[in-house]
């Protein structure tokens, strides 16, 4: 099974007791690819999530076997089962008259079940928008509730993120799987949750940035052309100089 979880967990001896620091990233951990892609890392010192990674490793290690997990979502183990369980969340919401969304952030969305799965939230009025920048196997005219864009600008979007609307009490999680067979199925992937509000606060203000694209945004509402939007705005919004100026702002 192919490993492609990017993680980093440091054990340090603080009063003579174990303390973890856990790095848990949407991208790899590399100096040229660093000044090419966008990517998300958390670094934390949650020791239930550095725990948890370090469960992680024990795993890659060890002969193949089940471990129960928390917090994180792994693959092969829970992925898949995890997020179909959120998204069947908000299908249920939405049928029972509840505010019910999903925004999704992915490199590639082609897994036939999850697509099919995000249909019929769509149908049942769960608002779903999702930001696929290489492939996208859901084309958003078919319903009204769906809007699917990619991007491609100067660097790479390469961050996960998935975020649940859960009645007005938002889960939010980062990591390093798209909704692909492989990554669901035949490797060792991680995806974290994000407890800060503060940082949650910031990833959706990221996703808002992205939906609100009008300069390097494709639609993917057809399956042969994946246009450039073209709303004849007299400004153009450009999703990464804003994210720029956005994360420069609030680091101030």
């Amino acid at each position: 099974i192919k490993v492609h979880s990017k993680l980093i967990l440091i054990r340090a001896k603080e009063n003579g007791v174990n303390f973890y620091y856990s790095n848990i990233s949407t991208g790899n951990f590399n100096e040229k690819t660093a000044q090419l892609y966008s990517d998300l890392s958390l670094l934390t010192g949650n020791q239930e999530i550095g725990l948890e990674v370090g469960k992680v490793f024990y795993l890659i290690e060890s002969a193949y076997q089940i471990i129960k997990f928390d917090h994180l979502i792994v693959s092969p183990l829970y992925t898949r089962s995890r997020f179909m369980e959120l998204i069947e969340n908000e299908i249920q919401n939405a049928k029972n008259g509840l505010p019910a969304w999903i925004d999704l952030k992915l490199n590639s969305f082609t897994d036939s079940t999850f697509v099919e799965k995000i249909k019929e939230a769509a149908q049942v009025g769960v608002k779903i928008r999702i930001s696929a920048r290489a492939s996208c196997s859901l084309v958003s005219h078919t319903n009204e509730n769906l809007k699917t864009i990619g991007i491609v600008d100067k660097f790479l979007e390469h961050s996960r993120v998935f975020i649940f609307c859960n009645n007005q009490k938002p889960l939010y999680f980062i990591g390093s799987s798209d909704l692909m067979i492989r990554n669901l199925d035949t490797r060792i992937e991680v995806c974290v949750p994000i407890y800060c509000k503060e940082i949650q606060k910031e990833l959706q203000d990221v996703l808002d940035i992205q939906f609100r694209d009008n300069s390097k945004a494709r639609d993917w509402s057809t399956m042969e052309n994946n246009n450039l939007f073209n709303l004849q705005d007299d400004v153009k919004y450009r999703t990464q100089e804003e994210t720029y100026n956005y994360l420069k702002q609030i680091n101030l």
